[in-house]
């Protein structure tokens, strides 16, 4: 028995090992060297070998030295309240984790979740490999990739959170049983913001005043930084520290405030900015220039100015929520979205992402898919486009396709919505979508860089098509299957997947 570490530790450390696997929770240095040196195995034994050894002769030795009712059990995973799904859809969820269909896992989440289906345990290793890979302090914004971590664990069920709390990379999906904790031990000042973020969650007020304690020790960029952990649990208990934060000499920082007390709901910065937004326009309708009224100076250097890359006007209409720009300035919103630049109104969306959902962020993504330049899809626009319910999004889409001629052409931006965004299609725009992408393919004069392109979009209509229009797919794509190039094995793949999600995930 080894002398350098207590019986029970090895122990325990080794059904932890057994639990997960050696691919995901390697053997200790210290058992392995304890292996290799007692010659249980051949020296090219791999870690599952010298598990299966380890484990066994200590398995045995503590049962011969009656010591095995004396070891601290690993807690069991509580009942499940979710029902097993069909056996189908849990082999099709199989060949998801295994990489043959894995663009198709966002909607599987989404089919078990509507249907109270539990996810396979026998598959929840695999599924938390995709959860954790979501998360950390790299995925910006933390309340847009902690919604899809938190997805991914409510179809795992009880045993998904068993499960993640014996992984020390799973683990950091969960809640922290000590927040405080994950606090002081971060590294930088994006591991700190991220883990403030989740200590708001539980303990806004005390997240807070760790921050208080810190603030004033940081550079004005890892303040900036900083203060993304703050968007979580936002309430009027913040307004206090907010306002006395308002004071730094870097403009980003008191931006940044400025924007969270506006989230918070703080009344004083609402009727600043409203103040602001009101005055936008003259008279004859067009753009005034804030900065040189004298009025309103304080106001811009008590929120840090305008950012330089949006127009001064136009930087303050887009702090406020779209649903108020009407009343504000008098004229219709689609008005005013016609008038900023594709440039710019990509910061306006960076900057209502985070707003409440609601018309606003509709009459926004409208004005975005009826531009004529697609650069104005950015990540951001793809995520106000996720925050609508699939039924708005559709309509939002069908109205675009009555309105805007050739609307699905490549160089459009509702084609690169429609690639990007995680909404399934409805029948109408599955099928224009197939017309729109196999119509170049009667060309002989695609150059390389369209040609991949093309692929991509390829790639994406296979996970998102309505898989009902599978007979008719059929007769569409049948004779593209024969093409000996890329897209005679794509127009393979797209049938194929298409006919795996109609009967693996609509077909009962």
């Amino acid at each position: 028995m080894p002398s350098n570490a207590p019986d029970h530790q090895w122990f325990e450390e080794l059904r932890r090992v057994l639990t997960l696997g050696t691919q995901r929770h390697s053997l200790p240095d210290d058992i392995a060297q304890w292996v290799e040196a007692q010659q249980l195995v051949e020296a090219t034994a791999d870690p599952g070998e010298r598990l299966m050894a380890a484990w066994a002769v200590l398995e045995r030795t503590r049962r011969a030295a009656g010591q095995i009712p004396g070891y601290a059990p690993v807690p069991t995973a509580p009942d499940e309240e979710l029902s097993p799904p069909p056996p189908t859809l849990a082999r099709g969820l199989k060949l998801i984790l295994d990489g043959v269909y894995p663009g198709l896992i966002d909607e599987a989440i989404n089919l078990l979740r509507e249907k109270n289906w539990l996810f396979p345990p026998l598959l929840l290793p695999g599924l938390l490999e995709l959860a954790a890979k979501q998360s950390g302090p790299n995925h910006l914004p933390f309340a847009h990739y902690d919604r899809a971590v938190q997805r991914f664990l409510a179809v795992g069920g009880n045993r998904a959170t068993w499960l993640a709390a014996l992984h020390p990379e799973w683990s950091a999906l969960l809640p922290k049983k000590n927040p405080a904790s994950s606090w002081s031990k971060a590294a930088g000042p994006r591991e700190r913001a991220h883990a403030l973020w989740h200590w708001r969650k539980v303990a806004p007020g005390a997240a807070r005043e760790a921050l208080a304690a810190y603030w004033k020790k940081q550079s004005p960029k890892s303040q900036e930084i900083l203060l993304m952990g703050m968007q979580a649990g936002l309430s009027d208990q913040d307004h206090p520290w907010l306002r006395e934060a308002l004071v730094p000499k870097r403009r980003g920082v008191r931006r940044t405030l400025a924007r969270l007390l506006l989230l918070s709901g703080e009344a004083d910065v609402q009727n600043d900015f409203r103040a602001l937004a009101a005055g936008l326009l003259t008279t004859n309708g067009n753009w005034r220039n804030l900065t040189t009224d004298p009025r309103v100076q304080a106001i811009l250097e008590r929120y840090g100015g305008a950012d330089k890359k949006v127009p001064s006007p136009l930087f303050w209409l887009a702090t406020v929520p779209v649903t108020d720009w009407e009343a504000l300035s008098g004229r219709p919103v689609g008005t005013l979205l016609r008038e900023i630049s594709a440039e710019h109104l990509g910061e306006v969306i960076a900057q209502q992402v985070d707003a409440p959902t609601g018309a606003g962020k509709e009459a926004l993504l409208r004005e975005v898919v009826t531009r004529p330049s697609p650069k104005i899809i950015s990540p951001e626009a793809t995520m106000l486009a996720d925050q609508l319910d699939r039924q708005a999004y559709l309509k939002l889409v069908h109205e675009v396709l009555g309105q805007v001629p050739e609307a699905l052409r490549e160089d459009r931006p509702l084609r690169h919505l429609l690639m990007s965004s995680r909404h399934r299609w409805s029948d109408r725009v599955s099928r224009a979508v197939i017309h729109e992408i196999t119509l170049p393919l009667r060309s002989r004069a695609m150059g390389y860089e369209q040609q991949k392109l093309l692929a991509q979009d390829w790639r994406a209509t296979a996970t998102r098509l309505d898989p009902a229009i599978m007979p008719w797919l059929r007769s569409q794509l049948d004779h593209h299957t024969h093409r000996p190039d890329v897209f005679g094995k794509l127009a393979s793949e797209l049938l194929q997947t298409t006919h795996f999600r109609l009967n693996v995930f609509y077909r009962r």
